[in-house]
This record gives C-alpha cells, sequence and structure tokens, in this order.
C-alpha cells in the first residue's frame, strides 16, 4: 500500500522550509521510485507471461525498488547488472525478491548487449517489457507528473540523476519556479535529454535554463566531482541536518540538493521571505555502501 507523501516543516540553522516526504510512502519502493514505476507496473500486469527488464548498478535504488514492486505484484522482473566484480545487499534484496539478474562488463553495459539477454528471458516469457536504467522513460515522467506536489509555493526543489521526476514536475506546475539541482559533473544536458519523452507524451516542451536566477532551471552548482562523489562539506551538512531536524538525507541525491538550497539561502541568493518545497526523494539503502566506500574519509570527519 503506497501512503501519500507527509508534508514536514524543517529548521535547519535558522532557516525554515518545507519538505515533501517521498521517503515515507513505502518502506520498500520509496520516494520518486514508486511514481517513475507507477505506468510502467500498470502496463506490465497488462500482459500475459511477460517479464519487466531494467538496468543498473550494484546499489541501484531503482533496482531495489523495482524488484520489491513486482514481487508485491506477483510480476516477473529482470535485470542487466552494470559490473561482474563485487556484491552488495542491494544486489541480493533484489534476488531475493525474486528478480532474475545478468551481470555484464561495464563495456557490455553501454553497448547494452541485449541479443544474449533477450534470447535468455525469451526462452521463460511471450513479452519483454523495458524500463531504461532510473526508469526514464515517457511513463515514468507521466507518473512523476502525479506527485502530489501542493501548489502555492515560490519554489521546488528537486535533485536530478536522470532529471525524470523534474520533468513530471514541469508538467504539473502552475506558478511556482521548479529547480533541479544535478548530481552529475560536466556539461548540463539532462533537460535536453528529457525533450524526446515531451514529444513522446505530447507535453508541451517548457523553458528551463541552467542558471540559478532561472525561472525554472536545472543547475550543477552542487555536483561536486560528480555522481555518487565524496563532498566533505555534503556529508558534514547531512550529518548536522539529521542532529538538528532528525530528517536522514540520502548521500548521493537528497543531501546535495538540500545543501545548495540551505546555501543559496544562507548567502542571500534566495530570499529567505520565499516559500520553498524540497522534495525527499528517498534512496536512504543507498547510503550503507556509500559509507562503506568511504569509510577512510568518513573515519578523517571523526
Amino acid at each position: 500500500m503506497i501512503q501519500s507523501p507527509p508534508l514536514s516543516t524543517v529548521t535547519y540553522n535558522g532557516i525554515t522550509v518545507d519538505v515533501l516526504r517521498l521517503d515515507l510512502v513505502h518502506p520498500e519502493v520509496s520516494g520518486n521510485k514508486w511514481y517513475k514505476l507507477h505506468y510502467n507496473l500498470i502496463k506490465m500486469q497488462s500482459i500475459q507471461s511477460g517479464v519487466l527488464l531494467t538496468y543498473g548498478g550494484l546499489h541501484s535504488n531503482h533496482l531495489a525498488a523495482t524488484a520489491a514492486a513486482t514481487r508485491q505484484l506477483g510480476v516477473a522482473s529482470a535485470a542487466v547488472i552494470r559490473g561482474k566484480e563485487g556484491d552488495s545487499p542491494t544486489l541480493q534484496k533484489a534476488i531475493a525478491n525474486g528478480m532474475h539478474v545478468f551481470r555484464v562488463s561495464r563495456t557490455d553495459f553501454r553497448n547494452k548487449v541485449m541479443d544474449e539477454v533477450r534470447q535468455a528471458l525469451g526462452k521463460h516469457y511471450a513479452t519483454i517489457i523495458e524500463v531504461p536504467e532510473g526508469g526514464s522513460n515517457a511513463l515514468g515522467m507521466m507518473g512523476c507528473s502525479e506527485i502530489p506536489v501542493p501548489h502555492g509555493y515560490d519554489r521546488v526543489c528537486v535533485a536530478c540523476g536522470t532529471a525524470t521526476t523534474f520533468g513530471g514536475l514541469l508538467k504539473r506546475r502552475t506558478t511556482e519556479k521548479v529547480i533541479g539541482f544535478s548530481v552529475l559533473k560536466g556539461e548540463n544536458r539532462l533537460f535536453e535529454d528529457l525533450l524526446p519523452l515531451f514529444e513522446e507524451l505530447g507535453w508541451p516542451i517548457p523553458r528551463v535554463g541552467s542558471r540559478i536566477s532561472d525561472e525554472c532551471a536545472i543547475v550543477n552548482n552542487y555536483a561536486g566531482a560528480g555522481y555518487a562523489s565524496f563532498e566533505k562539506e555534503v556529508v558534514v551538512f547531512a550529518a548536522n541536518f539529521l542532529k538538528q531536524t532528525g530528517m536522514e538525507l540520502d548521500q548521493v541525491y537528497t543531501a546535495k540538493m538540500f545543501y545548495g538550497v540551505f546555501d543559496l539561502l544562507k548567502r542571500g541568493e534566495w530570499s529567505a521571505s520565499e516559500k520553498i518545497l524540497l522534495l525527499h526523494t528517498g534512496g536512504l539503502q543507498g547510503n550503507a555502501a556509500f559509507y562503506q566506500r568511504y569509510a577512510m574519509q568518513m573515519s578523517h570527519l571523526q
């Protein structure tokens, strides 16, 4: 059962914002993952003898959520896993939830060597429904447009990996500015990557910039060294935020976005009088792997 996300008001270092707690909608299919999967799963349930095939890494929140959701709905699932070495609690939980996994090299993953995977699955299933890594397809973006974001805010902020959630928020916005915080290093082309999804859905294409001052934007000012990177300032912020508010943030996505928002407010680039909503998009199950990966750096913070 998916719960309606509660709205929390938190104050950190004297600055108050509202947080839409998508991390609390479900114990396993949490955050924005449920919304990305919703219409893909409806499509899946309408097919006889089908399997949902998706992609991800060892610690993917998307894989964890997909495996849990398909198990609960009695739908078959499979995943192509990036990298043949290593293991993770996420992967083991996905397997325990009935997901059939194919481990491939990083090169093969980039090349999407799918003939062998399709052939193997075709022996058992009549239909294969593919969902991209991170749930970043048109059905995923349509689901994100139904995230129950209350209106009346000046800004709505969300972390961006594929920016699928950001695209969905643009569809439902009225007067609020939607600001995405990229967690990826390098050239900011996330919105351009969404344009085929807007066209597929027949949605009007909004104007989106890449500067904090733009009406709606995806910015990468707080991406640091890139995806899942260790940023000392962000890690310290997340720890202090937990102490002050009791709210845990995931280190890959929401911690960077929350850090960016509070930094902008602290420096006065955004007015403290603005009404601001932050989306907590879940992903907390990935923190254990993050802390294990950066154990040495974490020990230096003690």
